[in-house]
């Protein structure tokens, strides 16, 4: 039985799904699997306790299709074949790219580009996702009439990179979206699942890789039972116009495999209590066209919506910093009742993290970090650049400075002061040190040729194991013993997360924590994919970067009571108070033009004319989380844009941004520095002491007494 529900944001599925859930454990109730997006299940299982009004879960697992896949696959395997992951796939595209370069019309020269490796391994997986093969896409293109030369050839490149790319891997390597297929296989006999009621949550479209698994799950499971956010009865009804498409698929999915289905409303019983003021926006702000609000409704917002257009990003900032202590002083909230949304965090999040520094305000970014500028990454590279370049001094002391060679602090300074005096480089490392302008040089002489031996002695021990004409698997194996037992590389990293987490700095602990587990999943995804080839030490370093470029990390919030930033479509904000948003500006909220990729939202629908299968949908999917979010606080809503950039640039407000102003007759503020800001701005030491620089600064240019 697959039974689908319904309803808009104002209603508080979360309750309604675990108050259901909550009716059918107990003695010989059904064991309940509820599958949410990745990112959702931290905030699932809070809420599950919430709802449920339970010290814990029990009867209840909380997961997702990708933990499903994983578990799965652990138990039956990939058929024989490697699992590589998308490091490993960086690293097999950097070869690629490396045999295809004379071949390749169009991006012949980026094999060696992180960025272009970047895009394609996002590209391949996109095609994969959606069922796209090499010759699918060849025919297509083939069958274009729009497009002229140049994108045709673009076209062809990729085609030939993607077929390429599949002939390596066929019958030797399973990547991510391959493993799908695998495990759907065994969904029917895996035991974990057998006679579980499933639920599902969160979702507002799926993959086609990810309906075949609902396809699947709806055969097996004895009851299934799916939640969408979707109203067609309103005057915004095309906002909803995705999880319509979603429903209907369901539907014909329950048509397919003869399984009976139900389509319910959720009940009024389940609306959120809300300040009219938001209550309002859920139902007119996306309406077509926008109906006048309620008196009450206009009332209320002047109390709880507030808009601001500030003069930078800087003063955007400070204002919603000054706003959020304001909420926290003046009204009793906690950190954690209030939600930050940015979808420009690239341009705006340092800013915001330093000015929540000033005022004392716990700041976590929700965003995932590339490991190659950590220094344990910079030390293997710069290491093994020593040994292929010959010892170029910028290599050597870029080794150094990061912490794990043989010498540290003062040392390398005094070295590097005395190779820059008499141009110490290549050769001239091996070769003891013998001049001097001085006495106080001659003096130091003997200390200093000592340091250059500590280093020539542990580059040379790393290099006899790197420069043997050995294969890519043994090689990786030698330079894992070497950071492991030479440099001790592992408990030095230990060394440094005891320090930090001492020093009260989680997330910086938790960032490094990761760094070791990283390096060694690139290190394994590199003996997977190339195996006992024969590479030269050049093309080693560089399948090495390939992959370490493709890792990003992530970790939890640190802190239980902290604001975390967040975009639209990445968050899911549960039960706050106060919802705060930033970069409300034209071409940020929603996000203007395509996604970075190879493919432009042009290029995708002369494609889509062909194929049918590259449907777009980003632009939908922003634009229902949009209304998500700004539908989620319980008592305020923070919106502000600016009119310039960093670059002093002239902004646009959002259309958002103006519909409320509009809706409610507000004006936003346009001057946040004005003096309630200023008061605000002496919440805390740091903030004070810059504010006062800033004003003793300009009151001496203005020449006013101070």
């Amino acid at each position: 039985m697959l039974n689908i529900y319904y309803g808009r944001e104002n209603l508080n599925k979360e309750a309604f799904a675990f108050g259901e859930i909550a009716k059918k454990l107990g003695p010989g109730g059904r064991e309940i699997l509820v599958i949410v997006p990745d990112q959702y299940k931290l905030v699932t299982e809070r809420e599950a306790i919430k709802y449920m009004n339970v010290p814990g879960i029990m009867g209840v697992e909380i997961t997702s299709i990708r933990r499903i896949g994983n578990k799965i696959l652990e138990e039956y395997g990939t058929g024989g074949c490697d699992y590589i992951d998308r490091y490993g796939r960086h690293i097999l595209l950097s070869d690629i790219m490396d045999r295809l370069a004379g071949e390749l019309k169009v991006y012949g020269r980026q094999g060696h580009r992180t960025a272009f490796l970047e895009l394609m391994n996002n590209q391949i997986s996109e095609f994969k996702r959606f069922g796209v093969t090499p010759e699918g896409l060849a025919g297509t293109i083939a069958s274009m009439d729009k497009g002229g030369a140049l994108l045709k050839s673009k076209l062809g490149d990729i085609v030939r990179i993607y077929e390429e790319y599949e002939k390596r891997i066929a019958g030797s390597y399973v990547d991510t979206e391959d493993r799908t297929d695998i495990f759907i296989k065994h969904l029917a006999e895996w035991a974990e699942i057998k006679d579980k009621e499933i639920w599902v949550s969160g979702f507002d479209w799926f993959a086609p890789k990810d309906l075949d698994v609902m396809s699947e799950l709806i055969k097996i499971a004895p009851e299934m039972n799916v939640i969408f956010t979707y109203d067609d009865a309103g005057a915004d009804k095309s906002l909803f116009r995705i999880t319509g498409d979603m429903i209907s698929k369901f539907r014909g999915m329950a048509d397919a495999a003869g399984v009976k289905y139900s389509l319910t409303q959720i009940g009024d019983e389940w609306l959120k209590e809300q300040d009219p003021a938001i209550a309002g926006l859920e139902r007119g702000i996306f309406a077509v066209p926008i109906p006048a609000p309620a008196e009450s409704e206009k009332e209320a917002a002047q109390k709880s919506v507030k808009l601001v257009a500030a003069s930078g990003f800087h003063a955007e900032a400070e204002a919603s910093a000054a706003y959020i202590m304001s909420l926290v002083r003046d009204k009793g909230y906690r950190y954690r009742d209030i939600a930050l949304i940015c979808n420009d965090q690239e341009e705006r999040g340092e800013i915001v993290r330093q000015v929540y520094s000033e005022y004392g305000i716990s700041l976590f970014m929700d965003n995932r970090r590339s490991i190659l500028r950590h220094p344990a990454v910079g030390f293997l590279i710069s290491l093994i650049d020593v040994v292929t370049c010959n010892y170029r001094a910028e290599d050597v002391f870029s080794m150094l400075k990061t912490g794990y060679g043989p010498i540290s602090g003062e040392d390398v300074e005094r070295l590097e002061n005395y190779a820059l005096c008499y141009k110490i480089n290549g050769t001239r490392w091996k070769k003891d040190f013998t001049k001097a302008n001085n006495a106080k040089e001659r003096a130091q002489l003997t200390y200093l040729d000592g340091l250059r031996k500590k280093v020539y002695d542990f580059v040379e021990c790393f290099h006899e194991i790197y420069k043997e004409d050995r294969g890519a698997d043994s090689r990786t194996e030698a330079i894992y013993t070497f950071l492991r037992e030479t440099v001790k590389l592992p408990q030095k990293l230990q060394a440094q997360i005891k320090e930090l987490e001492a020093a009260g700095k989680l997330e910086e602990a938790g960032e490094l924590a990761q760094i070791w587990k990283s390096m060694l999943a690139v290190m394994a995804q590199l003996k997977t994919v190339m195996g006992g080839t024969k590479v030269s030490k050049e093309r080693y370093r560089n399948l090495l970067c390939a992959g370490l470029s493709a890792v990003e990390v992530g970790i939890l919030p640190p802190s239980a009571d902290g604001i975390t930033m967040d975009t639209m479509q990445r968050s899911r904000l549960g039960d706050v108070r106060a919802l705060v948003v930033l970069g409300a500006n034209e071409g940020v909220l929603p996000k203007g033009g395509a996604a970075p990729g190879l493919l432009s939202d042009l290029d995708k629908q002369m494609l889509e004319e062909g194929s049918g299968k590259l449907a777009e949908t980003r632009l939908q999917e922003e634009k229902i989380a949009m209304y998500r979010v700004l539908s989620q606080p319980k008592e305020r809503l923070y919106m502000s844009c600016s009119s310039s950039d960093a670059a002093g640039e002239k902004l646009r407000p959002a259309e958002i941004f103006n519909d409320i102003a509009k809706y409610y007759d507000i004006k936003p503020d346009t001057n946040p520095a004005g003096t309630e800001s200023e008061l605000a701005g002496i919440e805390t030491p740091q903030a004070t002491l810059r504010h006062l620089a800033e004003e003793t600064l300009r009151a001496a240019r203005a020449g006013e007494e101070l």
